[in-house]
């Protein structure tokens, strides 16, 4: 079963580029998207940890800024860490299977979610 996950939405801080204790490099970006709460027309929004690895990072460290529209597709990673009073806790991510998309330099277009399974 293959599952992938396409997100669109506004990028809430310039990418985080780091490197592994191996020199793996990586990004991390945080995503924001838009959907409606049904019952009450309010917008309700969601903010997305996005993990991209190698050449991805290295191109959204340099080509990805805070504010832009971008489109990302990848798969949800769950991972589990214990924080620092030892308290066991998950942390979901979008690991990047391609590279951010920047759609528009200016938060002009509201994201949306779209979960799609094949």
């Amino acid at each position: 079963m293959l599952s992938k996950t396409l997100i669109t939405g506004s990028v809430t801080d310039d990418p985080q580029f780091q490197l592994t204790q191996t020199e793996k490099s990586f990004a991390v970006v945080n995503v924001a998207t838009a959907r409606p709460n049904r019952p009450t027309a309010e917008t309700i929004y969601d903010v997305y940890r996005v993990v991209l690895w190698g050449a991805r990072a290295e191109h959204a460290s340099i080509n990805v800024k805070s504010g832009q529209t971008v489109a990302v597709e990848g798969r949800m990673q769950c991972r589990k860490y214990r924080d620092p009073n030892g308290v066991e806790k998950e942390l979901w991510e979008l690991w990047a299977d391609r590279a951010i998309e920047v759609i528009a330099s200016a938060p002009d277009v509201e994201g949306f979610v779209t979960l799609m399974a094949a």
